[in-house]
């Protein structure tokens, strides 16, 4: 991957900080927040936009985007990429897929799906200014790359919290069924004392 374009070397710089800067103890907010920030930085990047899957329906919702865009005009957005089989596209390539063919917006898009070796988490929605020439290829690498982290680290944060509140149900449950024998053993202790005296 060639680094002399400096544009592309500012973009690694930003992707190695956030990488560097992850921990385990980030919510699922923080995740999204710092992933969708490394994005914006994309050279000529007017906003970014995440869409998740949904995990009943399996269709793509609005999640949030930066800037703060009205859902309406994201999901417009989207459904023209969708329409264009450009969202399909990158799902079934696994990668980057650049379009300028936008009908509502002057703006170049680049779609980068988020996904796992099990599932399809969602994907992002680079909104970036028009330009007379292609994407970088390397600028698409690099973008891919931050996606695979973004996706693995939202993965991981959504098992944590799978798990916790696992740990949460069972710990009830674990209390209310001792609960449960403690006062069986106090209702058969009453029972064997009244036995023992003859009631």
């Amino acid at each position: 991957m060639e680094l002399q374009h400096p544009k592309l070397h500012q973009f690694l710089n930003t992707i190695v900080a956030n990488s560097a800067g992850r921990d385990n103890t980030k919510t699922l907010s923080e995740i999204i927040e710092d992933s969708l920030l490394v994005f914006r930085s994309y050279p000529g990047n007017t906003a970014v936009m995440l869409f998740l899957m949904d995990e009943i329906d399996f269709d793509f919702r609005f999640s949030t985007s930066i800037p703060e865009m009205e859902s309406d005009k994201s999901r417009d957005a989207f459904a023209e990429l969708q329409d264009a089989g450009i969202i399909g596209d990158a799902l079934n390539t696994g990668g980057a897929v650049s379009y300028d063919n936008s009908k509502l917006s002057d703006n170049d898009y680049i779609i980068i799906p988020l996904a796992v070796p099990t599932s399809v988490l969602g994907v992002i929605v680079l909104q970036n200014s028009k330009t007379d020439e292609p994407p970088i290829y390397s600028l698409l690498q690099l973008c891919e790359l931050s996606a695979n982290q973004f996706a693995f680290a939202l993965y991981n944060a959504k098992l944590v919290q799978q798990l916790t509140y696992n740990q949460s149900v069972l710990e009830q449950k674990v209390a209310a069924r001792t609960f449960h024998l403690e006062q069986i053993q106090r209702e058969l202790k009453l029972y064997w004392i009244r036995f023992k005296r003859g009631y």
